[in-house]
Order: structure tokens, then sequence, then C-alpha cells
């Protein structure tokens, strides 16, 4: 058997950092958005053992969070194996979660391949160990997440938001966009993740365009990353809003269609190497062939 799953990428439509807990994990409220950017992973039997292949961006040893996934799920496969082949296309060190959807797809489809039957409860419990956004990232879709990935409230499918993502420099370490703010005065919370679902619900595109917000900005900005100008640039293009998503660094414009995602897209893509116009989408995993 060869299974073949899209993971997909996401974006923060509202991040607001609510605390840091005593083991040092910082807590948020965000919500998140699963977007039609998408790795691939192919999971074919093997007799024994794990392998993992990558095209693309991404560390092929044990540090990938797809194989980390599947050794945490190792220990219950009776002895059999898996060959994985990871296409990667989501950009790494940006936010916008490749690495988190990765470890999703690799929870799911191993589960499957080995036969294995984890409730949901059990693979999202795997999935926290794995980090904040792998929990959100085995459903994906329109959900509220907050605490450290572990509270998820589902919204509505809003339909689908036309956005243009952009990298907007060199990847950005989580780590280090933390530290960064943990070093700065309490930042003003940018956007309201309450306004947010009040629009999605509504589906009311002015009234998000308006509560769009990540509170990681201010730290990227400190960091180097020219959160102003990119920004700028997005709006200059059309678009309703602009912000950057995850601790960065790629960004997203919110566009009123497609089609002004896609001139927007002509306009930037000399400028920005990775320039993708993509829509939010009703599901983080699909799959293409089983």
């Amino acid at each position: 058997m060869t299974m073949v799953l899209e993971a997909r990428a996401k974006v923060n439509l509202s991040l607001h950092v609510t605390g840091r807990r005593g083991d040092g994990y910082h807590t948020l409220d965000t919500i998140m958005a699963s977007v039609d950017l998408a790795d691939t992973l192919w999971i074919g039997e093997r007799a024994r053992g794990i392998t993992l292949s990558v095209e693309g961006g991404a560390p092929a040893g044990e540090e990938n969070l797809a194989m980390r996934a599947a050794r945490l799920l190792e220990p219950l496969c009776d002895g059999r194996g898996a060959d994985i082949l990871l296409i990667k296309r989501i950009p790494a060190q940006a936010g916008l979660g490749g690495g988190s959807a990765d470890a999703a797809a690799a929870l799911i489809g191993l589960n499957r391949l080995w036969d294995l039957n984890l409730p949901p409860c059990v693979l999202a419990r795997y999935a926290l160990r794995l980090g904040a956004d792998v929990p959100f990232m085995l459903t994906g879709g329109l959900a509220r997440c907050r605490g450290v990935g572990e509270d998820i409230t589902p919204l509505p499918f809003a339909g689908k938001l036309p956005l243009l993502i952009i990298r907007g420099g060199e990847g950005l370490s989580t780590a280090a966009v933390y530290h960064a703010m943990d070093r700065m005065d309490a930042p003003c919370p940018e956007g309201s993740p309450d306004a947010a679902e009040d629009a999605l619900r509504r589906s009311d595109r002015a009234r998000l365009a308006a509560a769009l917000g990540n509170d990681l900005e201010a730290p990227a900005r400190a960091l180097g990353l020219p959160v102003d100008e990119i920004c700028a640039d997005l709006i200059e293009s059309g678009a309703l809003a602009a912000r950057m998503t995850g601790s960065g660094s790629a960004f997203f414009g919110l566009y009123e269609s497609v089609d002004a995602a896609t001139r927007a897209q002509v306009r930037l893509a000399a400028r920005y190497p990775f320039c993708c116009v993509a829509s939010t989408v009703a599901q983080g995993l699909a799959w293409t062939r089983e």
C-alpha cells in the first residue's frame, strides 16, 4: 500500500500572546486558517525500519518533524516499517506551519498504514509533543486555538478567502522571535481575536481586514525583518489588509478576489522570490491517493 497526503500550510489571521508559563512556553490566543499551499507526503510499506527522503528545502534526518512523528508511533507498529517521501513546497522558518503540517500528515498516514486505530484524542496528544501547531494541523480548516495548542475551538468555514503569501526575507527562528519579545516592554496587542472571530462568523471581509493582527510583528521587526515595508507593499498592491503569519518571515495580504491577488502577484513577484496566490480551505490534510 502507498498513500499520498497533501499537508497544507496555515496562516494566523489573528495572533495574541496571552502570557508565559513557568516552563517557558508562551500561551496564545490565535485564529488559524488552512490554505491550499501544501507539501506532499508519500508513505509506503516497508518490511521494517523507517526511511525519510526529502525533495526541497528541509532536513532529511531525525530532526525532521515528519520523522519525529514516525518515531513516536514506531513502538506501536509491531515491527512494521515505512518509507516516507516528503516533497517540500511550504518554505521553512516562515510561520506557515510546514513542518507541523508534515508531522500531522505522518501521524495520520502511519496510523492508517500500520492499522494502529488510534482515536483522534490520542493522536492529538502525540501531536502536542511535536509542537504547538501540530494538533490544529490534524484537522485544519478554521479554528481558534488557545494555550500552547491544546485548546482548539473549530469555527465554521467562512468560505475561501483570497490571499497572496510572500516571504519577506531569510527565515526567523521562532525561539529567537519569542526571546526578543521577552526582552521588550509588554507590546500593545495587534488586532483582536474576538473581533476576527465575529467577522468570520458573519462572513464580513471588511471587518475581518480591520481585525487582523499579530503580536509577534514587533519582535520580528526588532530582529531586522522589514515588517512595515512588506505590509506596505501588499497594501499598495491592492490588499485589504496585510499581516505577518506566525513568527515570520512570511506575510499574507487579504484581497477582494482571486483575480486581485493574482494581479498583485504579477506586481510583487520580481521583488519577492516566494510569492504565491492561495485561498483558505476547509481541511488541513487531503488524501490524494490510498
